[in-house]
């Protein structure tokens, strides 16, 4: 249904004519859902309602079956608690603008997405409607194994703050966080390795500003360094050298920091674009999710406002009895006064409403309409 500005505005569906605010209008009171995704879902069928009657009643067995399968129901709100706005999180994977946190909460998205699915699929007399949207919530395996196999289970924020990945996944990534946090013990072994083959125990790995990392040796010992040590310095009571293998443990050490973030980066920047490819299978399942949040949160609503299912029918008419408008009607209370309305295909088309001031017309008005 085509909705026009000027009706929106006067039902007061999702801007009130207050200040334009969401206090006070239907999708207020109506919005039960646990998600982003529910609430987007949610306004978008308010703003286009179906006309399609068996499209509406399929909505209606669900919401039915929800509120009477209130321990499913628990377990789906339980699954959508702070759901991954995954619709955002792929249109920001097509940017390539998605972060590492992003992409975890995606990844833990698309595993309540399946959490999700367990608690409905094998429901006892779930409705056609509802059996639909569960046979095709299921995540891509190839995406998930990858988000799974890859990431931490607590990517930062930011690329430049490390730990993206998970120990194993990369071994070049194991190797320099290895070197970054065990740099002293990998010194102090290749210190025993070369006391070892030289025989010379007074041998020692030090460091300072000027020349970095050395190895020491006592001058009663020089005679014994081997050819292949490179003098760094001279002391009154010692000599200072490097080796090949000291200056490229030093490099690997003081440089850790460095190629970790140029690794991390790359590989992060690799991922992304591989999930590209992921885009609209991410939506498929936003959408899933979004109407399976919507429809709970209608029988949520009826179960706690004791709402009565309508009979819908594709003919002009139009009977209601001791209605109320939900807005105001959960303002007043048992102070609301219900009314009636009846329109018939066959008779009258169309009535005149006169009434004093302050005598209903406002309310009665706009809930018909709702």
């Amino acid at each position: 249904m085509i909705i026009d500005a000027t009706t929106r505005r006067n039902l007061e569906l999702v801007a009130n004519t207050r200040d334009g605010g969401r206090s006070g209008t239907l999708i207020e009171y109506l919005d039960r859902s646990r998600s982003v995704l529910g609430a987007r879902r949610i306004y978008r069928w308010l703003l286009h309602p179906l006309l399609n009657v068996e499209s509406i009643q399929s909505r209606h067995q669900v919401v039915d079956w929800l509120i009477r399968a209130r321990e499913q129901r628990l377990l789906v709100q339980n699954a959508l608690d702070g759901f991954f706005d995954l619709e955002r999180g792929a249109a920001r994977i097509e940017l390539g603008a998605i972060s590492p946190k992003e992409l975890g909460a995606l990844r833990d998205a698309l595993i309540r997405a399946g959490v999700l699915k367990e608690a409905l699929v094998n429901a006892a007399k779930l409705p056609a409607g509802l059996r639909t949207l569960v046979a095709k919530l299921t995540a891509p395996r190839d995406l998930l194994d990858k988000l799974t196999c890859s990431l931490s289970d607590e990517p930062p924020y930011i690329i430049n703050e490390g730990a993206i990945f998970r120990a194993g996944f990369d071994a070049e990534i194991d190797r320099l966080r290895l070197m970054r946090s065990d740099g002293k013990r990998f010194l102090a072994d290749y210190e025993v390795k070369e006391r070892e083959s030289t025989g010379i125990q007074s041998l020692k790995v030090k460091f300072n500003n000027v020349i970095g990392y050395f190895l020491e040796i006592t001058t009663a010992n020089l005679s014994k360094v081997p050819a292949h040590y490179r003098r760094r310095q001279d002391t009154t009571g010692a000599g200072r050298f490097t080796t090949e293998e000291l200056s490229k443990l030093e490099s690997e050490i003081t440089s850790a920091d460095a190629k970790l973030f140029v690794r991390e980066r790359e590989l992060f920047e690799n991922l992304r674009r591989d999930l590209i490819v992921f885009s609209e299978p991410i939506r498929e399942i936003a959408g899933l999710v979004a109407e399976i949040d919507a429809l709970q949160s209608f029988a949520e609503l009826a179960e706690r406002e004791d709402l009565i299912c309508p009979v819908m029918n594709a003919s002009c008419s139009t009977f209601i009895l001791d209605g109320r408008h939900p807005v105001v009607a959960g303002i007043l209370r048992e102070r609301f006064v219900p009314n009636s309305l009846s329109f018939n295909e066959a008779g009258a088309r169309c009535g005149v409403f006169t009434r004093p001031k302050m005598g209903g017309k406002t309310n009665f008005l706009p809930q018909a309409g709702i």
